[in-house]
């Protein structure tokens, strides 16, 4: 017979060794706002329906592939909770130090950067649901329009018109 004492010790680190796993997505199983991963662990250890916890205020659709962490509460393998999904596939890698940056798998990305600015990089468009109130300048290197005409078409409308008596623009024409 054994220690119970050495037996104890050794059930309690397999136990915590087992509290915490890292490896790669295989399916992700969706139902409206919850999912559940399937995980490749270890040596070919698979686990199913493991929920993914996801930060307040951010949800992300990971890829097939992606790095998971979980956590196995009591080391328990068959109730597993993914804290963190990552892909470095799709990370940027032209941040500096203090820089944030939420991306997608496109190349999308809304860039906190270290001078202060915010990039926003889109293939599409760049939609506003709502007001927008600007409390510096604004300008273009593209194209502006709004729903009806360009700036240009205002433009060429508009500074060619003059006011009677008129010394000024918007066309100081006589």
């Amino acid at each position: 017979m054994g220690n119970p004492f050495a037996q104890g010790m050794r059930d309690l680190r397999n136990r915590l060794l087992q509290m915490v796993g890292r490896g790669i997505l295989r399916v992700l199983e969706a139902d409206g706002s919850a999912q559940r991963l399937q995980v490749e662990l270890l040596a070919r250890e698979v686990r199913g329906r493991i929920d993914h916890a996801q930060a307040f205020g951010v949800h992300t659709v990971p890829l097939e592939g992606a790095e998971v962490v979980v956590v196995f509460p009591g080391g328990n393998r068959g109730d597993g909770l993914a804290l963190v999904v990552a892909d470095a596939r799709h990370a940027p890698d032209d941040l500096v130090g203090g820089e944030s940056c939420l991306y997608d798998a496109t190349g999308q990305r809304v860039h906190l950067r270290a001078d202060g600015s915010v990039l926003i990089q889109t293939s599409g468009r760049l939609v506003v649901d709502g007001d927008l109130e600007v409390a510096g300048s604004v300008s273009a290197s593209g194209q502006v329009s709004d729903a009806s005409s360009s700036m240009q078409a205002m433009r060429d409308t508009y500074n060619v018109h003059s006011h009677p008596g008129a010394s000024g623009p918007p066309n100081a024409q006589q």
